[in-house]
Order: structure tokens, then C-alpha cells, then sequence
């Protein structure tokens, strides 16, 4: 599990499938997540099994002290196994 920059197409192509997975379908289209990764504001914290992304929670800072929490998930194969609670409590 780590802070995982989506600065590149190969990354932002891996996020989407796993995001595709996880929500029967549905995603944020790349321009959408091109465009969130240009804010200094976001972070995502991916969890990977080997190379493969896993989880994803997107982290916002709305202030110094505060931050929301979107778009967590877990790829079908990985979920009922806490990874998005671990994901959660570590970040």
C-alpha cells in the first residue's frame, strides 16, 4: 500500500481497469482522472499484489487538518479480505 502518483497512461490505464472491475463497469473516464491528478490536492493510496493494483481510496485535502475520503475500492477477487479497511486506517 502506498501513495500511487497516476502520472502516466499506463498507470491511469491500470487504475481504470481495476476501477471497471470493482464497479461493474463504471468508471471515470481517463480525461476525468487526467484531470484529477493535475490538483496538488489529491492523493490516491493504492494497495498492489505484486504489480497488480488491487484498492484505491482517493484522498482530498479540503483544509491543513482535514481531507475527504471518494472512490474507494476493492477488485472483486480481493474484496471481503479487509484491504479497503486496512487502506482506510493507514492512510
Amino acid at each position: 500500500m502506498r501513495p500511487t502518483a497516476l502520472n502516466n497512461s499506463g498507470a491511469q490505464e491500470q487504475y481504470r481497469q481495476a476501477e471497471l472491475a470493482s464497479f461493474d463497469g463504471v468508471a471515470w473516464s481517463l480525461n476525468h482522472l487526467g484531470w484529477m491528478q493535475g490538483s496538488p490536492e489529491i492523493v490516491n493510496f493504492c494497495a498492489f499484489h505484486d504489480d497488480q493494483l488491487i484498492d484505491n481510496t482517493s484522498t482530498w485535502r479540503t483544509t491543513e487538518e482535514r481531507s475527504a475520503t471518494e472512490n474507494v475500492f476493492v477488485i472483486p477477487e480481493w474484496q471481503k479480505k479487509s484491504v479497503a479497511r486496512n487502506i482506510i486506517c493507514t492512510i
